[in-house]
């Protein structure tokens, strides 16, 4: 039976976060933070943030995530869990241009992320949700767009029991996928819901007690 390990990409396998990093680069701070600001939901967010980045090279936006360092044993981590029989999978709400990129150099099994619109090298602004973050029958809250609607659908097209799952994220977004993993680790989180919802928490940039709890499963 599949063992899945799902890792968010943004603070968690990377010291720092894709959106805030670019915004910084590309100057659209403020139109950010106003954006995270307004009381919308989920989709308009989604789309008005990845407007700002419309016009953008895909090559500036690799340039990005390049220099955002791993967190030092990231990949060795990976590696180590993969050699214990875990699938592995990077869960970010990101773009797929940049999460596969972090994907290819920890060697992930997959990545799932939200699918950037890209035309003559270009990013036009648009943005697609992907429907394995959209809510279904069998999903555990109510939220429109949620990592825990990823983990209903694993958890029951694969056949796989949730004790067969562990999720390692930092943020509010990652709440329903900890929260309803088998084992679920919150990671250098400043998130005071999340940290009582994880089993576990992680409060150095290491993967090395993640290594020691799956050991001693």
């Amino acid at each position: 039976m599949k063992k899945y390990a799902l890792f968010d990409m943004d603070n968690t396998l990377l010291q720092g976060r894709f959106i805030d990093t670019a915004a910084e680069k590309f100057s659209f701070e403020k139109e950010l933070q106003v954006i995270r600001n307004l009381e919308i939901d989920s989709f308009q967010r989604t789309n008005r943030i990845s407007e700002l980045m419309k016009g953008q090279a895909v090559d500036k936006l690799l340039e990005i995530i390049d220099g955002i360092p791993l967190i030092e044993d990231a990949a060795d981590t990976i590696k180590e869990i993969k050699e214990l029989g875990y699938t592995i999978a990077i869960v970010s709400d990101s773009y797929d241009v940049v999460v596969e990129e972090v994907g290819r150099k920890v060697e992930a099994d997959f990545c799932f992320s939200n699918t950037i619109e890209i035309a003559e090298g270009k990013v036009t602004g648009k943005v697609n949700v992907p429907s394995y973050f959209l809510k279904r029958s069998d999903s555990t809250c109510q939220h429109e767009i949620c990592k825990g609607h990823l983990l209903a659908k694993l958890m029951s097209e694969n056949r796989v029991p949730k004790e067969h799952i562990i999720s390692v994220g930092d943020s509010e977004n990652d709440i329903c996928m900890i929260k309803n993993s088998g084992i679920g680790i919150s990671f250098c989180s400043t998130c005071d819901e999340l940290n009582s919802s994880a089993s576990f928490q992680i409060t150095k940039k290491s993967f090395a007690e993640l290594i020691d709890l799956i050991k001693g499963i």
